[in-house]
């Protein structure tokens, strides 16, 4: 049988290009889903339906009432559908992480991460339904008036949400405990594939201090090549990448939303000195930490004035010069518009900011040039703006969910229509 490789998951993403501290979505499920590998962690509350789901390898049978809390590197797959699932999603930071955090005496795992690895679904009776989905429904009104009133400023909506997230992951906790929800707890094993899920979450909430290969080779009792080749099969990644982007995610919200200085914020994400962590942020972001928080904290979150001449121009360009390496700080410099503005536009135009539609569009002009010509995979990369031939299979397996040599094999072809402007 085939390795099943999960697809990983964006972080939190909006209209507004910083990452925001928590979002709603209510779905509606009616097939079965890829593997994700969530950055995210989340709450999810089916209200009707019933469906199979796996996570990090254990089935569960989710119906109305379940309730499931999803930490930050965990993978979870839908099996198949009986019924159409509806369900309360409420998605959170690692910014809110920090103020939850509760070890044990070991100081080597948290409390509540062991409680949720260990039974990440409750089945609850009425009586306590009800009062997670008030919960709920409160956290709901919560976001949706921190998205009107602060759009992404940790005010006092802000605050309110973080509690009631907070107040969920408790309650989650407490109510793991009683003796009636204890059936559905899973004995955690050693089995490889549902063990490196454990070594994801070890960095994730140890990425302060200095992780190496060797390290993670003695805490798990497995090889450093065994962990070091298990990551790059399934985030289709290397160690060190992977160490990167977990620490700038921390950085960039740290930057947003916290008042701490450049040393302070390298020395919490793991970096040896600031130097180092300047360097990172500025290859993965276009710009430098301190250019980044000015950027963020000067942008006029209330505006939502599109200007649609100037927004059609934007899309051209980028339709004109896909092929070369375009950022969006470039880009919202020359147009004259702040990052946040670029974003609102493309999103309000395309149903898509400006990342996500430049990645759609290289990776249609792929599909073509992949159908049309003998051009190997490496031409086609460097043809549609991609330097390697890795960073072009990711993406275009994101967009395509194939990879492009078993693309070119179906000739599968169904673009996106992005726009028609």
């Amino acid at each position: 049988m085939a390795k099943v490789v999960p697809q990983l998951q964006e972080d939190l993403t909006s209209s507004d290009p910083r990452k925001p501290l928590f979002a709603y979505r209510f779905e509606e499920i009616t097939s079965s889903t890829k593997h994700i590998l969530h950055q995210s962690a989340r709450f999810w509350f089916i209200t009707d339906g019933e469906c199979t789901v796996e996570i990090n390898k254990d089935i569960y049978t989710l119906r109305r009432n379940s309730f499931v809390a999803i930490l930050p590197w965990e993978t979870t797959f839908i099996i198949n559908v009986d019924k159409k699932v509806s369900m309360h999603n409420i998605i959170y930071s690692e910014f809110l992480m920090n103020d939850i955090r509760t070890y044990n005496s070991s100081n080597e795992y948290m409390v509540i991460q062991k409680t949720i690895n260990a039974m990440p679904v409750l089945q609850l009776d009425t009586q306590d339904a009800e009062r997670i989905m008030d919960i709920f429904n409160r956290a709901i009104f919560q976001i949706r008036e921190y998205e009107k009133n602060d759009n992404g400023s940790y005010g006092f909506s802000g605050a309110l949400v973080s509690n009631r997230i907070i107040e969920l992951l408790l309650e989650f906790c407490y109510l793991a405990t009683k003796d009636k929800y204890r059936g559905n707890s899973n004995q955690i094993d050693l089995d490889p594939e549902k063990l490196i899920n454990s070594i994801y979450q070890y960095i994730y909430y140890h990425v302060s201090e200095s992780i190496t290969l060797k390290r993670l080779s003695e805490i798990f009792m497995l090889s450093e090549s065994s962990i070091s080749k298990y990551i790059s099969s399934t985030i289709n990644m290397s160690y060190a990448d992977f160490l990167k982007i977990i620490r700038v995610s921390k950085a960039e919200n740290l930057l947003i939303y916290s008042s701490r200085s450049i040393n302070e914020i390298a020395d919490e994400v793991g970096f040896a000195d600031s130097s180092h962590f300047i360097k990172v942020f500025t290859e993965k972001n276009g710009l430098s930490p301190s250019k980044y928080r000015e950027l963020y904290k000067k942008a006029n979150i209330h505006s939502r004035n599109i200007n649609t001449e100037k927004g059609f121009k934007m899309i051209a360009y980028v339709r004109d010069h896909y092929t070369e390496e375009l950022k969006s700080v470039a880009i919202a410099e020359m147009f004259d518009v702040s990052v946040l503005e670029l974003n609102q536009t493309f999103m309000f135009l395309t149903e898509k900011n400006f990342e996500d539609y430049l990645r759609n569009l290289r990776i249609n002009k792929a599909c073509e040039l992949l159908l049309s010509s003998d051009d190997d995979i490496i031409s086609v990369s460097l043809a549609v703006g991609y330097n390697n031939t890795k960073s072009f299979a990711r993406n275009f397996e994101k967009v395509k969910g194939i990879t492009p040599g078993n693309f070119r094999k179906k000739h599968f072809y169904q673009p996106d229509h992005l726009d028609d402007h």
